[in-house]
């Protein structure tokens, strides 16, 4: 009889030790899901509070395209703006998509009246809450545009 008592205290020993377990990895990825939702936020902010960021200024660029991002719709979730450049000759706009860690993924359509035409992708990723660097991919999927822009730059807040 004391067997099986041992035995029982044992297996119940055994199962409070897997919940535990069990109860602490949850506990640590609600911390971090936490923590990575709180720093994709202040990114967000941090972009969406500098309104105006250009690429003119950087006296060790070789980029020869200048740019500016204006941030129009400044909603911290969903945002948008145009992209003006005096190279371009297509008036350009972007839409947030989504955040992941200290990147944002925006995608840039050429406007052509009312409407948006194509899609490319660009991605400012945090380096200070002054300065982003900002990486534009994939050309325009419609038509033969693409947009004139340099591939890789960083861009800081007016």
């Amino acid at each position: 009889m004391e067997l099986d008592t041992v035995s029982l205290l044992s297996v119940g020993a055994s199962i409070s030790n897997i919940l535990g377990f069990i109860l602490a990895i949850v506990t640590l990825l609600y911390f971090y899901i936490d923590r990575k939702e709180k720093l994709e936020y202040k990114i967000r902010k941090i972009f969406l509070d500098g309104k105006i960021w250009t690429n003119e200024g950087d006296i060790y660029s070789k980029d020869t395209i200048l740019f500016n991002l204006n941030i129009h719709n400044n909603s911290a979730h969903r945002y948008s703006g145009d992209i003006e450049s005096a190279e371009a000759e297509d008036s350009l706009t972007f839409y947030f998509r989504k955040s992941s860690g200290k990147k944002i993924f925006l995608s840039v359509h050429k406007k052509v009246g009312w409407r948006d035409i194509g899609s490319a992708n660009a991605k400012p990723t945090f380096i200070s809450p002054e300065l982003f660097k900002i990486t534009f991919s994939k050309g325009f999927r419609k038509g033969s545009f693409r947009p004139n822009l340099p591939h890789k730059t960083h861009v800081w807040s007016i």
